[in-house]
């Protein structure tokens, strides 16, 4: 009996623990209004891609959406509140996720395939002034062109 009450005491002490120092460690959200940068990316969205999937374009790049299936439960809020890790929005890393694209669809054999970023818009959930309620919105155009086939190969030797 003394043993099982040690444990639970152990295990909500470590619980705390683990709370608090997740609580320390959250750094504040800034975003810049001009250019977007540091903004929670709120969705991104992949348009004019018919060859692959979101889904397999989604999983090769670094920009990603804050959330899930859970994020807008109310019980879940105020915990995610404090252990959430969201993703912000840095032109530079959209910049190389577009030539990751470009890469990808490349070896896919679509050679004339132009990826850009079609649109980076903010999205207030809130009206004021405070940063941690700017959200951006992250929308990659692909423009995919037609597949290069190969019709014959001819070995020389």
């Amino acid at each position: 009996m003394r043993s099982l009450a040690f444990q639970t005491l152990a295990l909500l002490a470590l619980l705390c623990v683990s709370f608090v120092a997740g609580c320390a460690g959250r750094e504040k959200i800034t975003c810049n209004p001009g250019d977007l940068s540091g903004c929670v990316i709120d969705e991104v969205e992949i348009t004019g891609n018919d060859a692959l999937d979101d889904d397999e374009i989604e999983s090769r790049i670094a920009t990603a959406q804050t959330g899930g299936a859970l994020e807008k439960v109310p019980l879940l809020s105020a915990i995610d509140a404090v252990t959430w890790e969201y993703e912000r929005f840095d032109r530079f890393v959209l910049e190389r996720d577009l030539q990751r694209v470009a890469r990808l669809y490349r070896a896919k054999g679509y050679y004339k395939a132009v990826v850009r970023a079609g649109r980076v818009r903010r999205i207030d959930e809130r009206r004021s002034d405070d940063p941690t309620s700017v959200r951006a919105e992250v929308e990659i155009v692909v423009e995919e062109g037609m597949p290069t086939r190969v019709r014959k190969v001819s070995l020389v030797w």
